[in-house]
């Protein structure tokens, strides 16, 4: 992937609904950019989906910096000509 650069492959944390809107997600992602960075860390990648406003806040509120808008497509089935 380059040097210096660590891939730790895709994760997914969700916050059953009971539990949002307390500051979880940002208390997770605080703490996990912390071990990262005490283990050398230096850049981090982070996504969600377009219409998750909440997590897109939780970036923000952590310093990250919006590159872009991600569109997913996908085709179920045999695709015509």
């Amino acid at each position: 992937v380059g040097a210096g650069f660590v891939f730790l492959g895709p994760m997914v944390l969700r916050l059953m609904a009971k539990a949002r809107g307390r500051g979880l997600g940002l208390a997770l992602h605080a703490r996990g950019l912390a071990t990262m960075r005490r283990r050398g860390g230096t850049r981090f990648i982070s996504s969600c989906d377009v219409r998750n406003v909440p997590m897109q806040r939780v970036f923000e509120r952590l310093g990250y910096t919006r590159r872009s808008a991600q569109f997913v497509y996908t085709l179920r089935g045999a695709p015509t000509p």
